[in-house]
């Protein structure tokens, strides 16, 4: 009996943060992709809406979610924000399964701008999510403001 008390005291305690909060990032998103422009189309023809997504990044949330997005739909905010959270949510609870914890404010930004797979270690996301701190700075700058 004391070895197994020993062993609940002593085990390692997991680092469960705060989840992030995923639609205020996903609303400084639309600033930093389209100042809010909900008509835009960007990266070459390929990224569509408010936030810029892709097909892939629809047909990912389809495919998981056995929802039924089109990419055109992207244009509207509402489905854009609905496929952004949805992916992100998957997102999440793959890095948890992988990692043990929660992805971080700053991997989540990551990985909308690089892919959900692999964007929070690409190198070539780090400029986007300093781009990403420069706007919520702004937003709370402007609401304390008020």
């Amino acid at each position: 009996m004391k070895k197994l008390i020993l062993l609940i005291i002593f085990a390692p305690i997991i680092n469960v943060e705060a989840e992030v909060n995923l639609k205020e990032i996903s609303d400084v998103l639309k600033q930093v992709e389209t100042l809010g422009n909900t008509k835009s189309i960007g990266d070459g023809g390929k990224a569509y809406g408010v936030l810029q997504i892709h097909k892939i990044y629809v047909d990912e949330v389809n495919n998981r979610y056995g929802t039924a997005y089109t990419h055109k739909q992207m244009f509207d905010p509402i489905c854009a924000e609905e496929v952004f959270l949805l992916c992100m949510q998957f997102a999440q609870e793959r890095f948890c399964k992988k990692y043990n914890r929660m992805p971080t404010e700053e991997e989540i930004v990551r990985m909308h701008n690089g892919g959900i797979y692999t964007g929070y270690k690409k190198k070539s996301t780090i400029k986007y999510y300093k781009r990403y701190l420069k706007f919520k700075n702004k937003i709370k700058n402007n609401v304390k403001n008020r």
